[in-house]
């Protein structure tokens, strides 16, 4: 089951999920590349760290999804769709959200934090 997020209840979750993330982009060849990353609400953004081959491929191809594993005794996972902007100097990647889903295990109870929109 996958709940659609307001993206003015983001700033929300984010601060409620914690840093723990996993930022995902795409190689030169097509294939996807996962790194954990400390990930922080700023300005309407969410900003986080990247190393050589992740801000790589950001600058090759700026759509990236942030993945914040589990919440809520496991029972869900968000997942931002985003357009990013690399900082070389600062080793800085920072997503604009265009699209955040809720996604719950089919097992899973669904209820959630306050801020979630689920009851």
């Amino acid at each position: 089951m996958s709940v659609p997020v307001d993206l003015a209840q983001l700033a929300c979750l984010v601060r409620v999920l914690g840093p723990e993330s996993l930022l995902a982009t795409v190689t030169d060849d097509g294939r996807p590349h996962i790194v954990s990353v400390d990930a922080h609400w700023v300005d309407g953004t969410i900003v986080c760290g990247g190393g050589r081959r992740t801000r790589a491929n950001a600058t090759t191809t700026p759509s990236v999804t942030l993945i914040w594993p589990t919440i809520h005794d496991g029972a869900y996972r968000l997942i931002v769709d985003g357009s990013a902007a690399v900082d070389d100097a600062a080793e800085r990647v920072t997503v604009t959200p265009t699209f955040a889903v809720l996604h719950r295990i089919s097992t899973a109870p669904d209820t959630g934090p306050s801020c979630l929109p689920i009851e």
